[in-house]
């Protein structure tokens, strides 16, 4: 099992408020989900969804670190709109603006920060 955040993209491919996006646990070979009603539906391509006749938003999700965190350097960054993310630099835990996230070379940028996850609490599903 992995620890994932879904929900994260509107129909158009934009990133949503980190507000609304959503931690799971999925399954470890997971790479797609869609999200619909409250529940998460798992597969290994996004295809796998549209031959069971589910239609929607599916959403790439093996890119994530599997712990909530996202690396810098993968370029998954946060909604520059939102106020401040969590980071560590590998020593230790800060707040930084996700502006400074969207710097080029951000993961050697002054605070050094090499991966990030949303400061807000977010909604587990159970």
């Amino acid at each position: 099992m992995k620890t994932v955040w879904v929900n994260r993209h509107n129909a158009d491919g934009t990133l949503k408020p980190i507000s609304e996006w959503v931690q799971a646990c999925v399954r470890s070979e997971t790479t797609h989900v869609m999200f619909e009603d409250g529940r998460i539906f798992q597969g290994t391509r996004s295809d796998t969804f549209t031959s069971n006749g589910r239609s929607g938003v599916h959403e790439h999700i093996g890119d994530q670190r599997g712990d909530g965190w996202f690396y810098v350097a993968d370029g998954d960054l946060p909604p520059i709109e939102d106020n401040t993310v969590l980071c560590h630099d590998g020593y230790g835990l800060l707040l930084m603006m996700p502006a400074d996230l969207h710097r080029k070379n951000a993961w050697n940028h002054r605070n050094k920060a090499k991966c990030w996850m949303p400061v807000t609490d977010p909604r587990h599903l159970d």
